[in-house]
């Protein structure tokens, strides 16, 4: 199994936005994040050419990311999980990955801290990951081992797709 983390893109400033009435899960990706993500995306698709599943947390700025990479892959479902959410506790996210087929590729659109607990958690590290927006970390599980192949910035999945 493959999984693929994705941070989501770049959203609008929580002070920005906490001055209107949207809730934070409403809070979305900036022009700019749109933008850069859908450059991003094909990056993505040129050295991942084929996804199976794209899960999202239930922010917008998660969805709008997922739908965005899921627009460079065709017939692909995309599931909505709470597991991936903000506080998200990664014990709770690990179950969620049971549930997949050894041969599948699955994309997972989530934020930070809660992304980051969970590569570290099935990497069985306590350590930190600076994981920036709009960034991708490729791990596979194989016959019980887990190997991170990749991790990479939104910048650099840019010049990837030119």
């Amino acid at each position: 199994m493959k999984l693929l983390f994705i941070r989501h893109g770049i959203a609008m400033d929580p002070l920005e936005w906490s001055k209107g009435d949207e809730s934070e899960l409403q809070r979305p990706l900036t022009k700019e994040g749109l933008e850069k993500f859908r450059q991003a995306s094909l990056g993505i698709k040129r050295i991942v050419p084929q996804v199976d599943r794209i899960l999202s947390s239930e922010y917008t700025r998660a969805i709008q990311t997922a739908e965005i990479l899921g627009s460079c892959y065709s017939n692909i479902d995309l599931e909505i999980t709470g597991l991936l959410n903000v506080e998200a506790d990664s014990n709770s996210s690990i179950g969620l990955l049971e549930k997949f087929g050894q041969d599948e590729v699955i994309a997972l659109v989530g934020h930070e801290p809660s992304v980051s607990a969970l590569i570290l958690k099935l990497l069985g590290s306590s350590q930190y990951i600076r994981f920036k927006k709009g960034g991708v970390c490729l791990i596979e599980y194989s016959n019980g081992m887990i190997e991170l192949r990749w991790m990479l910035t939104q910048k650099h999945l840019r010049l990837i797709s030119k």
